[in-house]
């Protein structure tokens, strides 16, 4: 809706198809505008937060501290299983949405700890349940923020928290309503399966990959958890003085829900997910170093050297980070433009996972998820064409093959017709496991260009459906002869085949 609005907005005197064409023509301004709001609103609610703290403290190393966790986002990727993908705060996802609202709720948090009066506590109590349903509709990462406030408040305030949060999550999930069955299946399988995303087999965790992945969260902000255990040590000493104070009480509920939110991101892990779990340190920072300012000299001066070993730290790993990724960015675009010159009456087809070669390649991935806008895009990009092999998800149209924007395309149909096709691919990738042959024409740093002479993949479809049509009719050892033909020819994706032999083969034994 927030990415809606913004195109609406840079759309005002433009028909409704007229804004549709403007979009598909130039997807990255927009794409930068949604991004721009995005950062516009972290910017803001930082800002707002790091004001009150210091209106509430008067003591600037107690702003530093609340503002401290946002430098990680810089350095933190959007995704794990690539080399070279933007951080959070730069890519148009969740993430910028729920480093906002994490700020509000913190904002909330620290003014109900601050809170003098029951009718302010009423109110940032209401306000916390809000933003803890935006924040679970943003991402269900977030959901362990619902314990803090369950944790802190008193008597009534609990049940006023439930209410609010359980009504406000209703209405920011309005447009997903038909998708409520759908939602609640899935997040029942990833409570209750061992795998990905509620894959895998039953059970709680898998206790190797749990492992794991808390040693890579560990080895991806081992400084904030150090940060975090000092904070926790210091605390310590406080609760043995004065048991359960509020302060302490405020405490502990932050640190007990950075815990959970970090074994939750340890059962199915990737680097975005640490946003909620990172943004729950400015209260913890805040909350700590107000308790202990003014007992001793030393201690602030160990606070201060802490805040500039971790700006340090940040700013590095964001440099060496945006170098890396500037470096690429560089040598693949050069490489496109490159091969687009030299070979400008070429059928381009881009082969992932890398920066794809034509920007309508990109739309293709849209297309899995709404095809409305086929046949829009197949006249704004007429003759072109998107080749995607991946193994996420091996019943997904995009697995393999060529593909125009609106259907599959053989490549003997293209050879046949005199079509000169040029594969982009990434270094190093081996056509040998598939039904492709093709010649080397062009090498870059990161990628690479092969000129498809030869398929095998027309062949290989038709023998493994006639392979299921056998199976069918009961003829099974025909059937295994015609899939194994299939598997030789390297028809695409190899898994099913491979699940087909497996289903043939014990019926020929029996």
């Amino acid at each position: 809706m927030l990415g809606g609005l913004t195109i609406f907005l840079l759309n005002i005197g433009h028909s409704t198809s007229d804004a549709v064409r403007r979009v598909l023509l130039d997807p990255d301004f927009y794409l930068n505008a949604i991004n721009t709001v995005m950062v516009v609103f972290v910017f803001l609610t930082s800002s707002i937060l790091g004001v009150y703290v210091y209106r509430q403290t008067n003591d600037k190393l107690a702003v530093l501290l609340s503002q401290l966790p946002v430098l990680s986002f810089l350095a933190l990727r959007s995704y794990s299983f690539y080399d070279y993908v933007l951080p959070v705060i730069t890519n148009v996802s969740p993430e910028p949405l729920l480093i906002s609202v994490a700020a509000l709720f913190n904002l909330c948090f620290l003014k109900l700890f601050f809170a003098k009066e029951h009718r302010e506590e009423m109110l940032m109590t209401i306000l916390l349940g809000v933003i803890c349903a935006l924040g679970i509709a943003t991402r269900l990462t977030f959901s362990p923020y619902l314990m803090i406030p369950l944790i802190v408040c008193k008597g009534r305030m609990k049940f006023l928290f439930l209410a609010v949060s359980a009504v406000s999550l209703f209405l920011w999930t309005i447009p997903i309503i038909p998708s409520y069955g759908w939602v609640g299946g899935w997040i029942t399988r990833l409570l209750t399966h061992t795998g990905e995303y509620g894959s895998g087999t039953q059970g709680f965790i898998n206790l190797s990959l749990f492992l794991l992945n808390c040693n890579i969260i560990l080895s991806k902000c081992w400084y904030l958890m150090l940060f975090g255990l000092g904070a926790l040590i210091l605390s310590l000493g406080q609760i043995i003085k004065n048991p359960m104070s509020r302060g302490t009480s405020f405490f502990l509920a932050t640190a007990f829900c950075v815990l959970v939110q970090l074994a939750i991101i340890a059962k199915h892990y990737d680097d975005h997910y640490l946003v909620a779990a990172i943004s729950l340190f400015s209260p913890l920072f805040v909350l700590a170093y107000v308790n202990v300012k003014n007992k001793n000299i030393f201690l602030k001066a160990t606070v201060f050297l802490c805040i500039i070993v971790f700006i340090v730290q940040s700013l590095g790993n964001a440099l060496a980070y945006s170098k890396q990724l500037s470096g690429y960015t560089k040598a693949a675009v050069s490489f496109n433009n490159m091969i687009h010159e030299k070979y400008a009456d070429f059928i381009f087809v881009g082969v992932f996972p890398m920066p794809m070669s034509t920007s309508e390649a990109a739309f293709f991935w849209g297309n899995d998820r709404d095809n409305r806008q086929q046949d829009e895009l197949a006249n704004l990009y007429p003759k072109r064409l998107a080749y995607f092999l991946t193994n996420m998800n091996d019943y997904a149209p995009y697995v393999s093959g060529i593909y125009s924007i609106k259907q599959r395309v053989w490549a003997d149909d293209l050879i046949t017709s005199g079509a000169r096709v040029m594969f982009v691919a990434p270094k190093g990738y081996d056509f040998s496991q598939t039904p492709y042959t093709v010649l080397p024409l062009e090498q870059g740093k990161y990628a690479a260009s092969y000129l498809l002479v030869a398929s095998t993949e027309k062949q290989a479809e038709m023998l493994f459906d006639a392979a299921i049509k056998l199976l069918e009719a009961g003829d099974y050892p025909q059937a295994f002869v015609l899939a194994l033909k299939s598997k030789q020819l390297h028809y695409q994706p190899a898994g099913k085949v491979d699940y087909l032999l497996s289903v043939i083969y014990p019926r020929i034994k029996h």
